[in-house]
């Protein structure tokens, strides 16, 4: 009989470190996937101080640098058809 106690596999894997990873990853993620509101996330809410510059020059090029290479226009286009789809209305 094994003890019902004893930790799963499951809950061994699980970790801090893995944690703080997914969550940086899924940040990445939403920063190339959605620079435009990102950049005014970080524009509502970072007001002052030498990071948040940084921080907010580093959007502003990602979000340029999606522009240029046309990936913001294949996310507005999916994200118009997705409105279009669902009966939406658009601003």
């Amino acid at each position: 009989m094994s003890d019902p106690m004893a930790p799963t596999q499951s809950t061994r894997i699980r970790s801090p470190a893995r944690a703080t990873a997914v969550v940086y990853a899924m940040l990445i993620v939403s920063l190339l996937a959605f620079p435009a509101g990102v950049t005014e996330w970080f524009a509502d809410r970072c007001e002052e101080g030498a990071v948040c510059r940084v921080l907010l020059s580093v959007v502003h090029g990602v979000e340029r640098a999606s522009h240029q290479l046309g990936v913001a226009g294949l996310f507005e286009q999916a994200r118009d058809e997705a409105r279009h789809d669902l009966d939406i209305d658009q601003d």
